[in-house]
């Protein structure tokens, strides 16, 4: 019979999270002022964030994933509506939604 139980280091799992953000805020800002989406790398997104290449694997498993992630944390970081809600959302979010697009044009287009 196993005691062992799972360790939980609120310090860690703030640790996680402030990486992970460095990483995404490295991809936006990489977004904003490479010339194509093509000219940002692993490498590049890893310098930006003060990482290592591999800790961005450790957060996201391929460059697809992390982009499936950033989408959304884009979205609520402009307070953008990524799933309407209300009937009004429907008809009023793009109208909300694409003056904050143009604070973050570049990336958007990458």
């Amino acid at each position: 019979m196993s005691l062992t139980r799972a360790y939980h280091s609120p310090i860690r799992a703030a640790q996680f999270r402030e990486t992970r953000e460095a990483i995404l805020s490295a991809l936006l800002s990489l977004m904003e002022s490479a010339a194509t989406p093509d000219d940002i790398s692993m490498d590049a997104i890893a310098s930006e964030a003060g990482v290592q290449r591999r800790t961005i694997f450790r957060h996201f498993e391929n460059k697809e994933e992390l982009l499936r992630a950033f989408w959304p944390w884009l979205n609520s970081r402009i307070g953008a509506s990524v799933k309407p809600m209300t009937p009004e959302d429907i008809s009023g979010g793009p109208q909300r939604a694409f003056p904050l697009f143009e604070t973050h044009e570049a990336a958007i287009r990458a």
